[in-house]
């Protein structure tokens, strides 16, 4: 009973006030005369919204493998948005709960729900009455694979097919009311595999996912807890290292392309050119914790 309360306090400490959220958006994500562009049309101040977080904010493990195994736990509201503040990001945990916070601070009505990608356990938001009343979005800028803008998910068999950098997805709703999202294959574009299952109708707080994210931080073989991960998109392509493997898709066709690092020098280098926000001491410690084979 006292860790349903301790979680229920927890829980409410999951909150931007509206001037965090307005200096956020100024001053982390440069996004400027935002109040005007928010009164005039919320939907496409969102879609900007979540095109400027896919920029700005990456997805990594680099902070979490840069400390000891022993220190590792499920961080806090203020720490969670202590590193979004410096553009540190962090995964779906951390970058979703506080992209909804932002969004209840700008005055979208919005909830949690769980999705599971590849078996793992994803947060998932869905805003609610964005185009008109009872109307449902997904948005989501706490995934490697990335969607643009606010998705409609009011649509009964199938959405239709999107295509965002080196990817094409699209929705299907089960009759069990899960939703399935499924991913185009790179060698056959008739074949469409499962991402994840999304539980749509299955609204949460954000205490729903506290004892798996603890348990996710303790876990050794967690691969965010020993694989170094960041990525980010510039425009429209994609950027990403995963251990020593550096990914990126090029304009105009977005073929992704991909090239091998063979050194912890290297690879910390590189890394601090791609993401100065991090300082080269974090970096470094990450490659260190991950990269036990490489040479230095």
């Amino acid at each position: 009973m006292s860790d349903v309360k301790d979680y229920q306090q927890e829980a409410a400490a999951y909150h931007l006030t509206e001037k965090e959220a307005h200096t956020f958006i100024e001053n982390v994500l440069s996004m400027t005369d935002f109040s005007q562009n928010l009164l005039e049309d919320k939907m496409a101040f969102l879609d900007k919204l979540i095109y400027t977080m896919h920029q700005t904010i990456p997805f990594q493990s680099v902070y979490r493998c840069s400390i000891p195994s022993k220190d590792r736990h499920r961080p806090s509201f203020s720490l969670i948005k202590e590193h979004m503040f410096k553009k540190y990001g962090g995964t779906c945990k951390t970058i979703q709960t506080f992209f909804k916070c932002l969004l209840d601070a700008l005055g979208y009505k919005t909830d949690f729900f769980p999705i599971t990608v590849l078996g793992q356990e994803h947060v998932g938001i869905i805003v609610h009455d964005l185009a008109s009343q009872g109307s449902k979005h997904v948005v989501d800028v706490g995934c490697v694979s990335p969607t643009f803008t606010a998705i409609p998910f009011n649509f009964e068999r199938e959405s239709e097919i999107y295509s965002v950098s080196f990817l094409k997805y699209k929705y299907v709703r089960r009759a069990d009311g899960i939703v399935e999202w499924l991913h185009q294959s790179r060698s056959d574009e008739n074949d469409w595999f499962r991402f994840a299952e999304m539980e749509v109708t299955n609204l949460v707080t954000v205490s729903y996912f506290f004892e798996t994210t603890e348990r996710d931080f303790a876990d050794p073989s967690n691969e965010l807890n020993s694989i170094l991960r960041i990525s980010h998109y510039n425009g429209n392509c994609f950027f990403s290292v995963k251990d020593n493997i550096v990914k990126w898709s090029e304009e105009p066709q977005q073929k992704l392309l991909s090239k091998r690092l063979e050194t912890k020098e290297e690879i910390a280098t590189m890394l601090h050119e791609e993401f100065p926000q991090f300082p080269i001491e974090i970096i470094k410690q990450c490659v260190s914790n991950t990269l036990l084979t490489l040479q230095s």
